[in-house]
Order: structure tokens, then C-alpha cells, then sequence
């Protein structure tokens, strides 16, 4: 959980926001097709819905994105329409607030399940 991006333009809730950390300062970032690669590595994710078309590409693996200090690349779990760190950047590791620990409600229904 961070504070909202001052560079977010994106339509939609205003406040805090939620999204998966995928990388790490120092970390490179480049996706393809629907797979995204961590340092040359294919993420495995999930849980992530499936089908789930990527959105926006990352990068790319002649050009990874390398996360700068202090930051993070984030991610929303429904990558097709999620306004991430593909639109605004990577976000300020002093923005990070707290941790999800516990979904409540999922897909319109309620659904209890821990971190």
C-alpha cells in the first residue's frame, strides 16, 4: 500500500492505492508477450487471473528497465486495466505505507484470504 503518484493522470480512485511490488531497486524489468522477466528471470505469477492479457509492454529484454534506488516497480493484478508503475514509473520506497495482509472482497463477492 502507497500514496497515491503525484505523475498518475489515470482515471480512478483517489487516496492510497494497492499494487504488487515485482521489482526491487536495482532489478531489471522487461516483459514479452504476456510474461514479464526479473533480471532475465521469468516471473511466475499465480495469481494472476487467467486469461490475463499483459496491457502495455515493459521495456524489452535489448533494453530492460533497470529501478533506480530507493524505488520500486509496482503492478495491479488485472494488467489490462490496471494504471501501474507502466504509466507513472516506478514509485518512492518513502511512499510505501503498509502491507496487505488480508483480502476481504474479490471479483464482486466477499472472499476471506490471507498473506
Amino acid at each position: 500500500m502507497f500514496s497515491h503518484p503525484p505523475l498518475d493522470n489515470c482515471p480512478g480512485p483517489e487516496g492510497d492505492l494497492v499494487k504488487r511490488v515485482i521489482a526491487l531497486p536495482g532489478q531489471t524489468i522487461y516483459s514479452s508477450g504476456n510474461s514479464i522477466y526479473i533480471d532475465g528471470r521469468l516471473l511466475a505469477e499465480p495469481y494472476l487471473p487467467q486469461p490475463d492479457p499483459q496491457g502495455p509492454p515493459i521495456a524489452s529484454s535489448q533494453h530492460p528497465y533497470r529501478v533506480p534506488p530507493a524505488e520500486f516497480y509496482v503492478l495491479g493484478d488485472n494488467r489490462s486495466d490496471s494504471c501501474d508503475s507502466r504509466y507513472w514509473g516506478p514509485i518512492k520506497g518513502s511512499t510505501i505505507i503498509g502491507k496487505v495482509i488480508l483480502v476481504w472482497w474479490h471479483d464482486s463477492h466477499p472472499e476471506l484470504h490471507w498473506f
